[in-house]
């Protein structure tokens, strides 16, 4: 396409060669016979180039050429017969002075005038988006320092949960590298790994998951309990394109939850958990033992001549015996498995997960035999166990049905002279110093 040209001239008669030369050089040319006849040529039509005399119908053109590059500082300004002198009073980037004595001069000067404003075009172009570049460095530095000087775990996900980015914050948190992070899929990372997943990212159809509670696993295979805020990016058009994943490190949290929760279900005086915790425990391992058939046993245990010992020698010291009576406990059972509690006063329970009436009875023993060694006087353990196992007519018994056969067998021991434990399989079977 080829260039166009406004020229103001007022005698085009005299430049006809001028006029001529341009044409042959494929320009455009459009002749303006005023001031206002340019200025509103240029406001309907775009020019490439204006050409001015410094002086037509007897008006100064240097104004003109003034606002002409404020109305359109696209366009190339020539000013003929001007003086080097009054080149700074010419206005706009891309203004230029010609004598034009020769239609070849002119012609010449609109070539060099038009190359000269590409070249400074193109490098202003050049400035510009290497400018723009240098700010998108600079935003992007910003931004990732700001990222990496959380302390949360921070991630871009595709669509399909593959890790695009990872921040300082999740290196420090889980243990891996950069490089590891990098296209490893997130579902890995979850506890409840491909099924968790598909459950957040149904989850998040109904918009973004604030405060989801997991557990992220750390390269050394431990797991580490996170707050996650997962939400969707979408691109101009609308698009889904990936997801951002904030996780908070709750452990402290989840250990002073855990330390409230075990202050809420401990005897303070023995240690061992309360009759509450008692009771939820027991339902509980009732049902995991039918559904996995599982046998499960329990112990009641009771104090013999606990009374008397505590009238005669006063509460601390009765303290000390039920105190006591919680280590050999904690002593003669699993951790993290068994489970013992204070069932309120001088009474205790164990629950024995996946234990049989042999084991039951043989863990029984020797909570009663460790007690009696601790030589409180007469006080010594009378013990009812209840177990449900394949043989026992009670598989299916009740966390009531449990706790009433236990304590008849506890009440059965005592009947017997204590410090004995009683069995329940049908009938009582006694165990003891004189079974």
């Amino acid at each position: 396409m080829s260039e166009r040209i406004l020229w103001l001239n007022s005698s085009t008669a005299s430049h006809e060669k001028t006029i001529q030369c341009l044409h042959a050089a494929s320009f455009e040319l459009d002749i303006a016979k005023s001031h206002a006849d340019a200025l509103m040529r240029l406001q309907e039509a775009s020019y490439q180039v204006f050409i001015a005399q410094q002086h037509c119908n007897g008006q100064d053109c240097l104004p003109l050429l003034r606002e002409v590059s404020v109305r359109r500082p696209e366009t190339v300004c020539i000013l003929l017969g001007a003086a080097a002198t009054e080149a700074d009073n010419c206005p706009g980037s891309f203004v230029f002075l010609s004598g034009a004595g020769e239609p070849e001069q002119l012609l010449a000067d609109v070539q060099h005038a038009l190359k000269q404003a590409g070249l400074t075009r193109c490098t202003t172009l050049a400035e510009e988006v290497e400018k723009t570049r240098n700010e998108l460095l600079r935003t992007r530095e910003r931004l990732n320092n700001l990222l990496d000087s959380t302390m949360d775990a921070v991630f871009t996900l595709g669509t399909t949960l593959e890790i695009t980015y990872a921040n300082r914050g999740a290196v420090r948190m889980l243990g891996y590298n950069f490089n590891e992070f990098e296209g490893m899929d997130f579902e890995l990372l979850l506890r409840g790994a491909e099924d968790e997943s598909s459950l957040l990212l149904t989850q998040l159809d109904d918009g973004p998951i604030q405060n989801y509670e997991t557990e992220l696993r750390h390269q050394g295979g431990r797991w580490v309990p996170v707050s996650i805020s997962l939400s969707k990016a979408y691109d101009h058009l609308g698009k889904f394109v990936s997801l951002l994943a904030i996780c908070k490190n709750i452990t402290q949290q989840k250990q002073l939850e855990q330390k409230l929760k075990e202050k809420i279900v401990t005897d303070s005086l023995t240690g061992l958990y309360n009759q509450r915790y008692f009771y939820e425990r027991l339902a509980a391992e009732i049902e995991r033992a039918r559904r996995q058939n599982h046998p499960l046993s329990l112990l009641l245990l009771d104090v013999d001549a606990f009374k008397q010992y505590n009238d005669s020698r006063g509460h601390l010291e009765g303290d000390r015996v039920l105190k006591a009576i919680g280590e050999v406990i904690r002593q003669c059972t699993r951790d993290y498995v068994d489970v013992g509690c204070r069932y309120g006063g001088d009474e205790f329970t164990v629950i024995l997960p996946e234990t049989d009436l042999v084991h039951a009875k043989n863990i029984a023993e020797r909570i009663r035999v460790s007690f009696e060694a601790r030589a409180f006087d007469q006080c010594t353990l009378s013990i009812g166990l209840m177990t449900n196992n394949k043989t026992a007519p009670d598989k299916g018994a009740s966390a009531e049905s449990y706790i009433r056969f236990a304590d008849e067998m506890m009440y059965e021991a005592k009947r017997s002279g204590g410090n004995r434990v009683c069995i329940y399989d049908g009938s009582p079977n006694v165990a003891g110093p004189d079974a």
